[in-house]
């Protein structure tokens, strides 16, 4: 089927990356190793006999699915083959009626923030601690706060938080899903960066066992399986999981890959028979990658004085991460997972072997030898406790006649469309939310240096009329 047009596509430049030695520290877990598949058009069928029904489960895939359950310690576990969007969207609109109050962790995915629109929540959100201003990295949830945000909400419907963060920092999801349960609220924990939690080496237990009553996890962000292979796991009598599961319907394809739920069944075997063994191993090896990172001086291994942090998580603080990432693009053929004004993160995997941590370590010992050009400016104004001014719901925002504004004169209108820097996708200003300086300067920096900007188009951003 190869064509001279076919010379400059997608799925050349795909094969030529899967042929060069470009080591991936970034997702998907899979680390593009071999994984004893076929072709997958060979794999690739629809519902035809034997083979089950994702909407209707009563064969094979509900005994996969029965399978994840035990393995996580879920009393259900659903199967979704559009990622962890879908499954964060079920969990939220299953868990609460329209116009619902929710205690919001304002760090969470722009799926969240999706699934409020599409509900019109009316949201009350949560300041992560800061865990380090200078970089702008942001820390946990603190209980604390969950209590005091309740004691002044009474009608606090469910609480949904990210856990673990981007960075891999982890919340009391055990004392969170205590207060939540003292007062019959609904707790959805975003996992989805911690589907390899709860099985030892060092990890952090799984929300699943800690008392969350929704837990989304992306099986392919740091397991081998394939994008888009996502857990959502439903456990306790606080959640109506008859509702989830409708809109677990509405928010899966009709057509569900088989290839990517046979990746999944095959994780999960991976799971069961070398699970608990690899992860130790795994672990080992990550504790000797951190070791020798931790003697650098010029890049620092962001390393918080908490044991719940996902140690496979590889943050580096720098003076200058963009210039950073392209310098180890383009000298020692390492393609990392983020980067930020002043970090970066490399994402690690069980799948990783010795060689390639031993190649990352000392592509970032040769890299602190060298002096960039410039230091930049602190993120601290990423982290401000201060949110935006908000002049209407969200999903009423969407509603409302709009136009575009160039940014630098968008300040006190009202924003009507989303803008977040991605990754991670945690939003600056919501639709709804007004511009003001703040919030300008930090898309300002952002664009400065490069960084993707959902919603700023050409230096304009929408705003209502």
């Amino acid at each position: 089927m190869n064509s001279q047009s076919d010379k400059d596509s997608l799925v050349n430049r795909l094969l030529k990356l899967s042929s060069s030695d470009m080591l991936p520290m970034h997702m998907p877990g899979g680390k593009r190793k071999a994984s004893g598949f076929s072709d997958p058009f060979q794999i690739d069928i629809t519902e035809i006999t034997d083979f089950d029904n994702l909407h209707h489960p009563e064969g094979i895939i509900k005994k996969e699915m029965e399978r994840a359950a035990s393995l996580y310690g879920a009393d259900e576990t659903l199967f979704g083959t559009n990622g962890s969007t879908g499954a964060v969207l079920a969990a939220i609109c299953g868990a609460l009626g329209r116009g619902d109050k929710c205690l919001v962790g304002r760090n969470c995915h722009i799926s969240v923030y999706h699934a409020i629109e599409l509900m019109n929540l009316d949201p009350v959100y949560l300041i992560p601690e800061t865990e380090d201003a200078a970089c702008g990295i942001y820390g946990s949830i603190l209980p604390g706060d969950v209590q005091k945000a309740l004691d002044e909400n009474k009608d606090i419907r469910a609480i949904i938080l990210t856990s673990p963060t981007y960075e891999g920092v982890v919340s009391d999801i055990r004392s969170i899903a205590g207060i939540c349960h003292e007062r019959g609220i609904v707790l959805i924990v975003d996992e989805a960066h911690g589907a390899h939690f709860g099985f030892g080496g060092g990890f952090p237990e799984t929300s699943v066992r800690l008392g969350a009553d929704a837990v989304i996890q992306s099986m392919h962000k740091t397991l081998p399986a394939l994008t888009q292979a996502a857990l959502l796991h439903l456990s306790g009598p606080w959640i109506d999981r008859a509702r989830v599961r409708h809109y677990w319907d509405i928010f899966q394809t009709t057509s569900p890959s088989y290839v990517i739920m046979g990746s999944m069944s095959r994780c999960l075997s991976w799971l069961e028979d070398d699970g608990r063994d690899a992860m130790q191993s795994y672990g080992r090896r990550i504790a000797r990658l951190r070791k020798r990172l931790s003697a650098l001086t010029g890049a620092r291994l962001f390393a918080p004085d908490s044991s719940q942090t996902d140690p496979g998580k590889i943050v580096m603080r720098v003076p200058d991460g963009p210039s950073a990432a392209a310098w180890l693009r383009e000298n020692k053929h390492i393609e990392l997972e983020m980067t930020s004004l002043r970090y970066f993160i490399a994402m690690t995997s069980p799948v990783d072997t010795d060689r390639d941590l031993e190649r990352f370590a000392g592509a970032l010992e040769e890299m602190d030898t060298v002096r960039f050009p410039q230091e930049r400016a602190s993120a601290a104004a990423f982290l401000t406790g201060d949110l935006p001014a908000r002049k209407c719901r969200i999903a009423e925002a969407l509603d409302a006649p709009a136009g575009y504004v160039a940014l630098e004169k968008a300040c006190g209108r009202t924003a009507a469309e989303q803008v977040c820097l991605y990754p991670p996708g945690i939003p600056t200003v919501l639709p709804g939310e007004m511009f003001g300086r703040r919030e300008i300067a930090v898309l300002r920096a952002a664009r400065e240096t490069g960084l993707q900007i959902l919603g700023l188009h050409e230096g304009m951003v929408r705003c209502l009329k």
